[in-house]
């Protein structure tokens, strides 16, 4: 949400006025309409404002002003995998509140066509734009060139919601654990942390780019449990992992195989990860190769800044 609206502010197509955050903030400060109306905006746009507070907020929005409400989804909240960290703090009737709220809103984006299915139910007027990188924040980021290191560097980076996808993994870190040096930042469960060679904390936002180019790995793995929740997600993680060079398993699921990303697809299962890791692995400059391959097909479908014209296209129509 923050980078495509930022960057339509610094090319000059919009004048942008930031409310404070929300997420997962129970009585978030809100502005009255009263500081609304002297901002003078044409559209007020909001993520995934699901809570009582935001729905009145939202209702009286539709109800007193000429303000346009643009809402957008980048999560199934509808839905999440029973080891999400989030499960307990998410409301359950979240598809009654997601109803009810797309009706006061002129229009939705979301990140995914999984997503567009859900909110059209409940709307008309759904639009899919892509997750993209900035080129500013990731360009410079690129590594300039390699380190020699003893054994494959092979790596995972994520938040803490991934519980049940590292949970597929246990068993090939295990076994892998004396052929390959595993590299891991943010989430590290406990249980693989003594066959980890490196464990890197979670950083903020604008620290992210860098430490993850920091990792320097040979082989990436982008393990996602099968579950509504993941199937819905976007392909960021491939982005990330792509316009950093290096080539990734992952998990066959709707994310990772739309669009016909160029990596390897496999089934959730240990051996077939077990040995897909090794067969890669026995073939560097293949993998390198296709670490390149990926590395272009990022550059020149996912660069945020020349897509700007979707988000414009929506909020002009408006």
């Amino acid at each position: 949400m923050i980078a495509p609206l930022q960057a339509m502010a610094d090319a000059g197509e919009v004048e942008l006025t930031w409310m404070p955050f929300h997420d997962l903030v129970e009585t978030p400060f809100l502005p009255s309409l009263f500081e609304l109306a002297r901002l003078q905006p044409d559209i007020l746009y909001v993520q995934q404002m699901l809570s009582d507070v935001t729905f009145e907020f939202l209702q009286n929005v539709k109800e007193q002003t000429d303000i346009k409400i643009v809402f957008s989804l980048d999560d199934l909240v509808s839905d999440l995998p029973k080891m999400s960290n989030r499960k307990d703090i998410i409301q359950r009737d979240m598809k009654s509140r997601l109803r009810k709220t797309l009706a006061l809103c002129h229009h939705t984006i979301v990140s995914t066509q999984p997503l567009a299915d859900l909110c059209q139910r409940y709307t008309d007027n759904v639009s899919v734009i892509p997750n993209r990188l900035e080129s500013e924040r990731w360009l410079p980021r690129i590594p300039s060139e390699k380190l020699v290191h003893n054994k494959p560097r092979v790596g995972w980076a994520g938040a803490q919601q991934h519980g049940g996808d590292l949970a597929l993994m246990t068993d090939v870190v295990k076994t892998l654990s004396d052929k390959v040096d595993w590299i891991f930042m943010g989430m590290c469960p406990k249980e693989l942390r003594p066959f980890v060679k490196e464990s890197h904390e979670f950083v903020a936002f604008n620290e992210y780019p860098q430490t993850l180019s920091a990792l320097d790995l040979d082989l990436a793995i982008a393990p996602l449990e099968q579950h509504p929740f993941n199937e819905a997600k976007s392909n960021l993680r491939l982005l990330e992992y792509g316009i950093m060079g290096w080539p990734v398993i992952a998990t066959d699921i709707y994310p990772y195989k739309h669009d016909a990303a160029p990596v390897t697809l496999i089934q959730n299962e240990v051996q077939i990860w077990i040995d897909t890791i090794l067969a890669a692995l026995s073939e560097p400059e293949k993998i390198a190769a296709q670490g390149r391959q990926l590395q272009k097909w990022v550059r020149q479908k996912y660069m945020l800044e020349d897509h700007l014209d979707e988000w414009l296209k929506i909020f002009k129509s408006l």
